[in-house]
C-alpha cells in the first residue's frame, strides 16, 4: 500500500526487498530502528540508485556532445 502512494517513476524501488524495508519502517517506526541499518540499507541504497540514475546519462552526454 505504501508503494502505491509513492509518486516516483523509478521502478527499482518497487521490489520485494524494498517492500519489506518500507513495511519494517512502517511497523517499527523510524525512531525505533537501528541507525546503521537505516543509513546502510535504506538511505545508502536510495542515494546509490539516484546517483547511478543521474550520473550515467550525464557522463554519456558529456562524452558524446564534444564529438558533435
Amino acid at each position: 500500500m505504501f508503494l502505491q502512494t509513492m509518486l516516483t517513476p523509478i521502478k527499482c524501488f518497487a521490489t520485494k526487498a524494498w517492500r519489506r524495508k518500507f513495511e519494517r519502517i512502517k511497523n517499527m517506526g523510524i525512531n525505533k530502528l537501528l541507525s546503521m541499518w537505516l543509513l546502510r540499507d535504506v538511505i545508502g541504497s536510495i542515494i546509490n540508485t539516484l546517483l547511478t540514475t543521474l550520473s550515467i546519462p550525464y557522463v554519456l552526454v558529456k562524452s558524446l556532445l564534444p564529438l558533435l
